[in-house]
């Protein structure tokens, strides 16, 4: 799906959510329970080649309680999170777009929240998101920092504009004016994970108008199975390869001193090889390799700050 990005305009068609999927019927079902039958949303689902619970699925796909989902069969050359959203923009007819992981929800009376912007000219709102555990269904972790970047910058603290450009790296909970995606063919990077950061990276980087809010419309899920917990050294290496790419993004287009504050350091990268995905001395000696060559800094006051401030955040943000 790489190449030129064509999303198409209808002017029925006022938001277009585009859905990845795969082997997860059940929470598929909660999440389009969660969006109001509505002719002017679209709703596209992307199948990435599901092998699990295909009876239920199929099931759903035939249902009249979803009669008005579109399902798309991702049959391209490659599986993946980042081609089933490229193949779900590329038959977007909204003029605003949503991404919503299958396994997440929209909350009560989102589609009133969203639809205030329906008319307006910005490229992107960003909307504060929540997040439970799947399992319990207790509050959980993972939105925190997302709603500290809102917070921080509806609150004009110094670099909080920055920080909510390029530090939002999940696709969800904003809502993207369809014909700015295309403008500048922003797309996903068909890989095995992280595959969404360039691209929040790039819509970060073009968006000229943008608004922000602390109302909620979208819950995050956190459990055991999520991609977002995959370890694995093929896993590493991908979420690494692509934290580069951003890296050298953020060099060649952010004058320095924003690059600085942003820029990949070192340490983070071998925090994440130990802690999260156990590599051993032989990879750990080839990604220092990889930062030597990349001239990538070991640590940086940047990051110290930054880090300090997501620990501030976790402990005092409700």
């Amino acid at each position: 799906m790489k190449g030129e990005l064509r999303v198409s305009v209808d002017n029925e068609n006022k938001l277009s959510i585009i859905i990845p999927y795969y082997n997860s019927p059940h929470t598929l079902e909660k999440l389009l329970h969660s969006i109001p039958r509505k002719d002017d949303i679209e709703i596209i689902v992307v199948n990435d080649r599901s092998d699990k619970f295909t009876e239920e699925y199929e099931i759903l796909k035939v249902s009249d309680d979803y009669s008005h989902v579109r399902f798309i069969e991702n049959l391209t050359s490659k599986k993946g999170t980042g081609t089933c959203i490229n193949i779900g923009l590329s038959n977007a007819t909204g003029k605003w777009i949503l991404i919503a992981g299958a396994d997440d929800y929209f909350l009560d009376d989102f589609y009133g929240k969203v639809g205030k912007y329906f008319e307006t000219d910005y490229d992107v709102v960003f909307f504060s998101p929540t997040s439970v555990y799947l399992e319990t269904g207790k509050i959980a972790t993972r939105h925190l920092y997302y709603k500290q970047l809102i917070e921080n910058y509806l609150n004009g603290l110094p670099d909080s504009e920055l920080m909510l450009r390029y530090d939002f790296h999940s696709p969800c909970s904003k809502m993207i004016r369809s014909e700015f995606i295309r403008q500048h063919t922003i797309t996903c990077d068909e890989v095995l994970v992280c595959n969404d950061d360039m691209f929040s990276t790039k819509v970060g980087y073009y968006m000229e108008k943008f608004t922000a809010t602390r109302e909620e419309i979208y819950c995050i899920t956190d459990h055991s199975t999520s991609l977002s917990r995959k370890k694995g050294k093929e896993y590493f290496y991908s979420c690494f390869d692509v934290k580069l790419r951003i890296d050298d993004f953020l060099k060649e287009h952010l004058d320095k001193r924003d690059y600085k504050k942003l820029r990949l350091v070192g340490i983070s990268v071998l925090y994440h090889a130990i802690n999260r995905y156990n590599l051993g001395l032989k990879d750990l000696a080839n990604i220092v390799a990889i930062l030597s060559r990349k001239k990538i800094p070991f640590l940086s006051v940047s990051y110290i700050r930054r880090t300090l401030n997501r620990l501030f955040d976790k402990l005092f943000v409700i």
